[in-house]
């Protein structure tokens, strides 16, 4: 009698370990703000850490990675960003200062596998652990500056103004659905919401942040005219003459952000109000805006450095300074031709307008539009490609299209749209991007860079960005 209890108690203990032994085994998936990550080396847990291939921390999160087997280290680069880590130990460097890790990286079996957490942490991502999915979601944070909406009037619905919550006493919320009426989404919760929202063109669409509020456990089952794309994110089909789809997602898993991303088929004014009495956001179209037909668009082309400031030094010995001030002037010839675009250039010869020159002369203009053009360099490292950079939210479309067709003009290494402070995108007023367009310090991209056919494609790829962000 007591072996038969043992044998059952040993089976039932057998069952109830098979769903979490199956979830153990379960691979590991990878997410960037919403879009998944594909390895050929799965992901692995290990002292309750995640840790990822070398791969995933160069190709995807864009960093320079050196793998030194000689003297068992791992160093990661960008331009404000040095890590160095020791292969099978916790003690590692961030910036020059000594840290200690959770985890020691490790080799296995070719492949070499990082710790996650402190790696996308330090490169200022958001990183959250999807355990009922066993999915780490990794999203950029970025300064968020809403736009003005038009607003809203009516009995117990409250307009959102402009970096101003619609509740300032809001707590988390959990929304129940989101669906369309009319000409509106409807975010329908259980509770009160503070929405910023912002609008983006080429192609238009509007942000709406929501800070502190989560997704109901079943809503992905509930929402069965949305279409479920990851553990956290998801998207609806419009038929609707002006709304082609609503996208929804975690966004940042610091605040508990969900942004959800209405998608236009054409430009339209729009409101985003809250409800207090029924607890809905409702993202309402509101007019077709076109601009007017002699709009005319003031550009500002900034060379980098110049004068006394040489920038950085080729692998050759040329200078950053007169290979952007080729290429901008380039850029300057093209679009004196655009009867639509007024250009004006921070410099035109070997000058050194300072930087914040540079911005001053920006936001007295009342600039459209602020491009930074330069060259990258890593000394002691074989990095090469091209790099897009912006910071505030208003950049984010222009960045992505400037960057699109540069690539598709030059050919050159994609080493993606970031976002970073630096001083020329922070301090101007309009959209603004900062272009790396190669490595100085590699030779491949420096041979191109001095070559007077790919500055004229790297212009040329600038001036058709500008008309396309115009739509002209």
């Amino acid at each position: 009698m007591k072996k038969v209890v043992a044998v059952f108690f040993f089976m039932s203990m057998l069952f109830m370990l098979m769903p979490v032994m199956a979830g153990a085994n379960t691979p590991i998936k990878l997410y960037l703000d919403g879009t998944e990550l594909q390895s050929n080396v799965p992901p692995k847990v290990v002292n309750n850490s995640v840790l990822v291939p070398v791969r995933v921390v160069g190709e995807e999160l864009g960093s320079d990675v050196i793998w030194n087997k000689s003297a068992n280290t791992v160093s990661i680069y960008n331009e404000s960003l040095e890590i160095i880590l020791n292969i099978g130990k916790k003690g590692a460097t961030l910036n020059g200062q000594a840290v200690t890790l959770p985890t020691a990286p490790v080799a296995d079996k070719g492949s070499l596998l990082l710790p996650l957490r402190f790696i996308g942490q330090s490169m200022g991502l958001d990183v959250y652990w999807d355990q009922p999915n066993r999915s780490v979601m990794l999203s950029k944070p970025v300064t968020v500056e809403p736009a003005p909406p038009e607003t809203g009037e009516g009995e117990g619905v409250e307009p959102v103004e402009p970096g101003e919550p619609a509740n300032p006493e809001a707590g988390t919320a959990k929304i129940h659905s989101i669906y369309l009426q009319d000409d509106s989404v409807v975010i329908q919760t259980d509770g009160a919401l503070s929405p910023t929202s912002f609008l983006l063109t080429s192609p238009d669409r509007i942000v709406v942040d929501l800070p502190a509020a989560d997704f109901m456990p079943d809503f992905f089952q509930q929402n069965t005219s949305g279409v479920q794309l990851a553990p956290l994110s998801g998207e609806m089909l419009a038929d609707h003459p002006v709304i082609s789809k609503v996208r929804y997602s975690l966004f940042s898993s610091e605040d508990q952000t969900i942004r959800v991303v209405v998608d236009l088929k054409s430009a339209s004014g729009y409101s985003v109000t809250y409800d207090s009495n029924l607890q809905q956001v409702l993202i309402s179209l509101t007019s077709v805006v076109s601009p007017p037909a002699d709009a005319r668009y003031k550009v500002i082309i900034d060379a980098g450095h110049g004068g006394t400031d040489p920038g950085a030094p080729s692998i050759n010995g040329r200078r950053e300074k007169d290979f952007t001030l080729a290429v901008a002037s380039k850029v300057n010839v093209l679009l004196l031709k655009e009867s639509k675009i007024e250009v004006v250039m921070t410099r035109t010869g070997d000058t050194y307008p300072s930087l914040s020159d540079r911005s001053s002369l920006a936001n007295n203009v009342n600039a459209d539009l602020f491009i930074s053009i330069h060259g990258n360099s890593l000394k002691g490292s074989s990095a090469n490609g091209l790099e897009t950079y912006y910071l505030h939210k208003n950049s984010a479309e222009f960045a992505n299209i400037v960057h699109k067709n540069l690539l598709s003009a030059t050919n050159i290494k994609d080493r993606k749209v970031r976002v970073e402070n630096f001083h020329v995108v922070r301090e101007t007023k309009m959209p603004s991007v900062l272009l790396e367009l190669g490595f100085l310090s590699s030779s491949s991209d420096e041979s191109k860079m001095f070559n007077e056919e790919y500055q004229q494609r790297c212009a040329a790829a600038i001036v058709k960005s500008i008309k396309e962000y115009y739509k002209l």
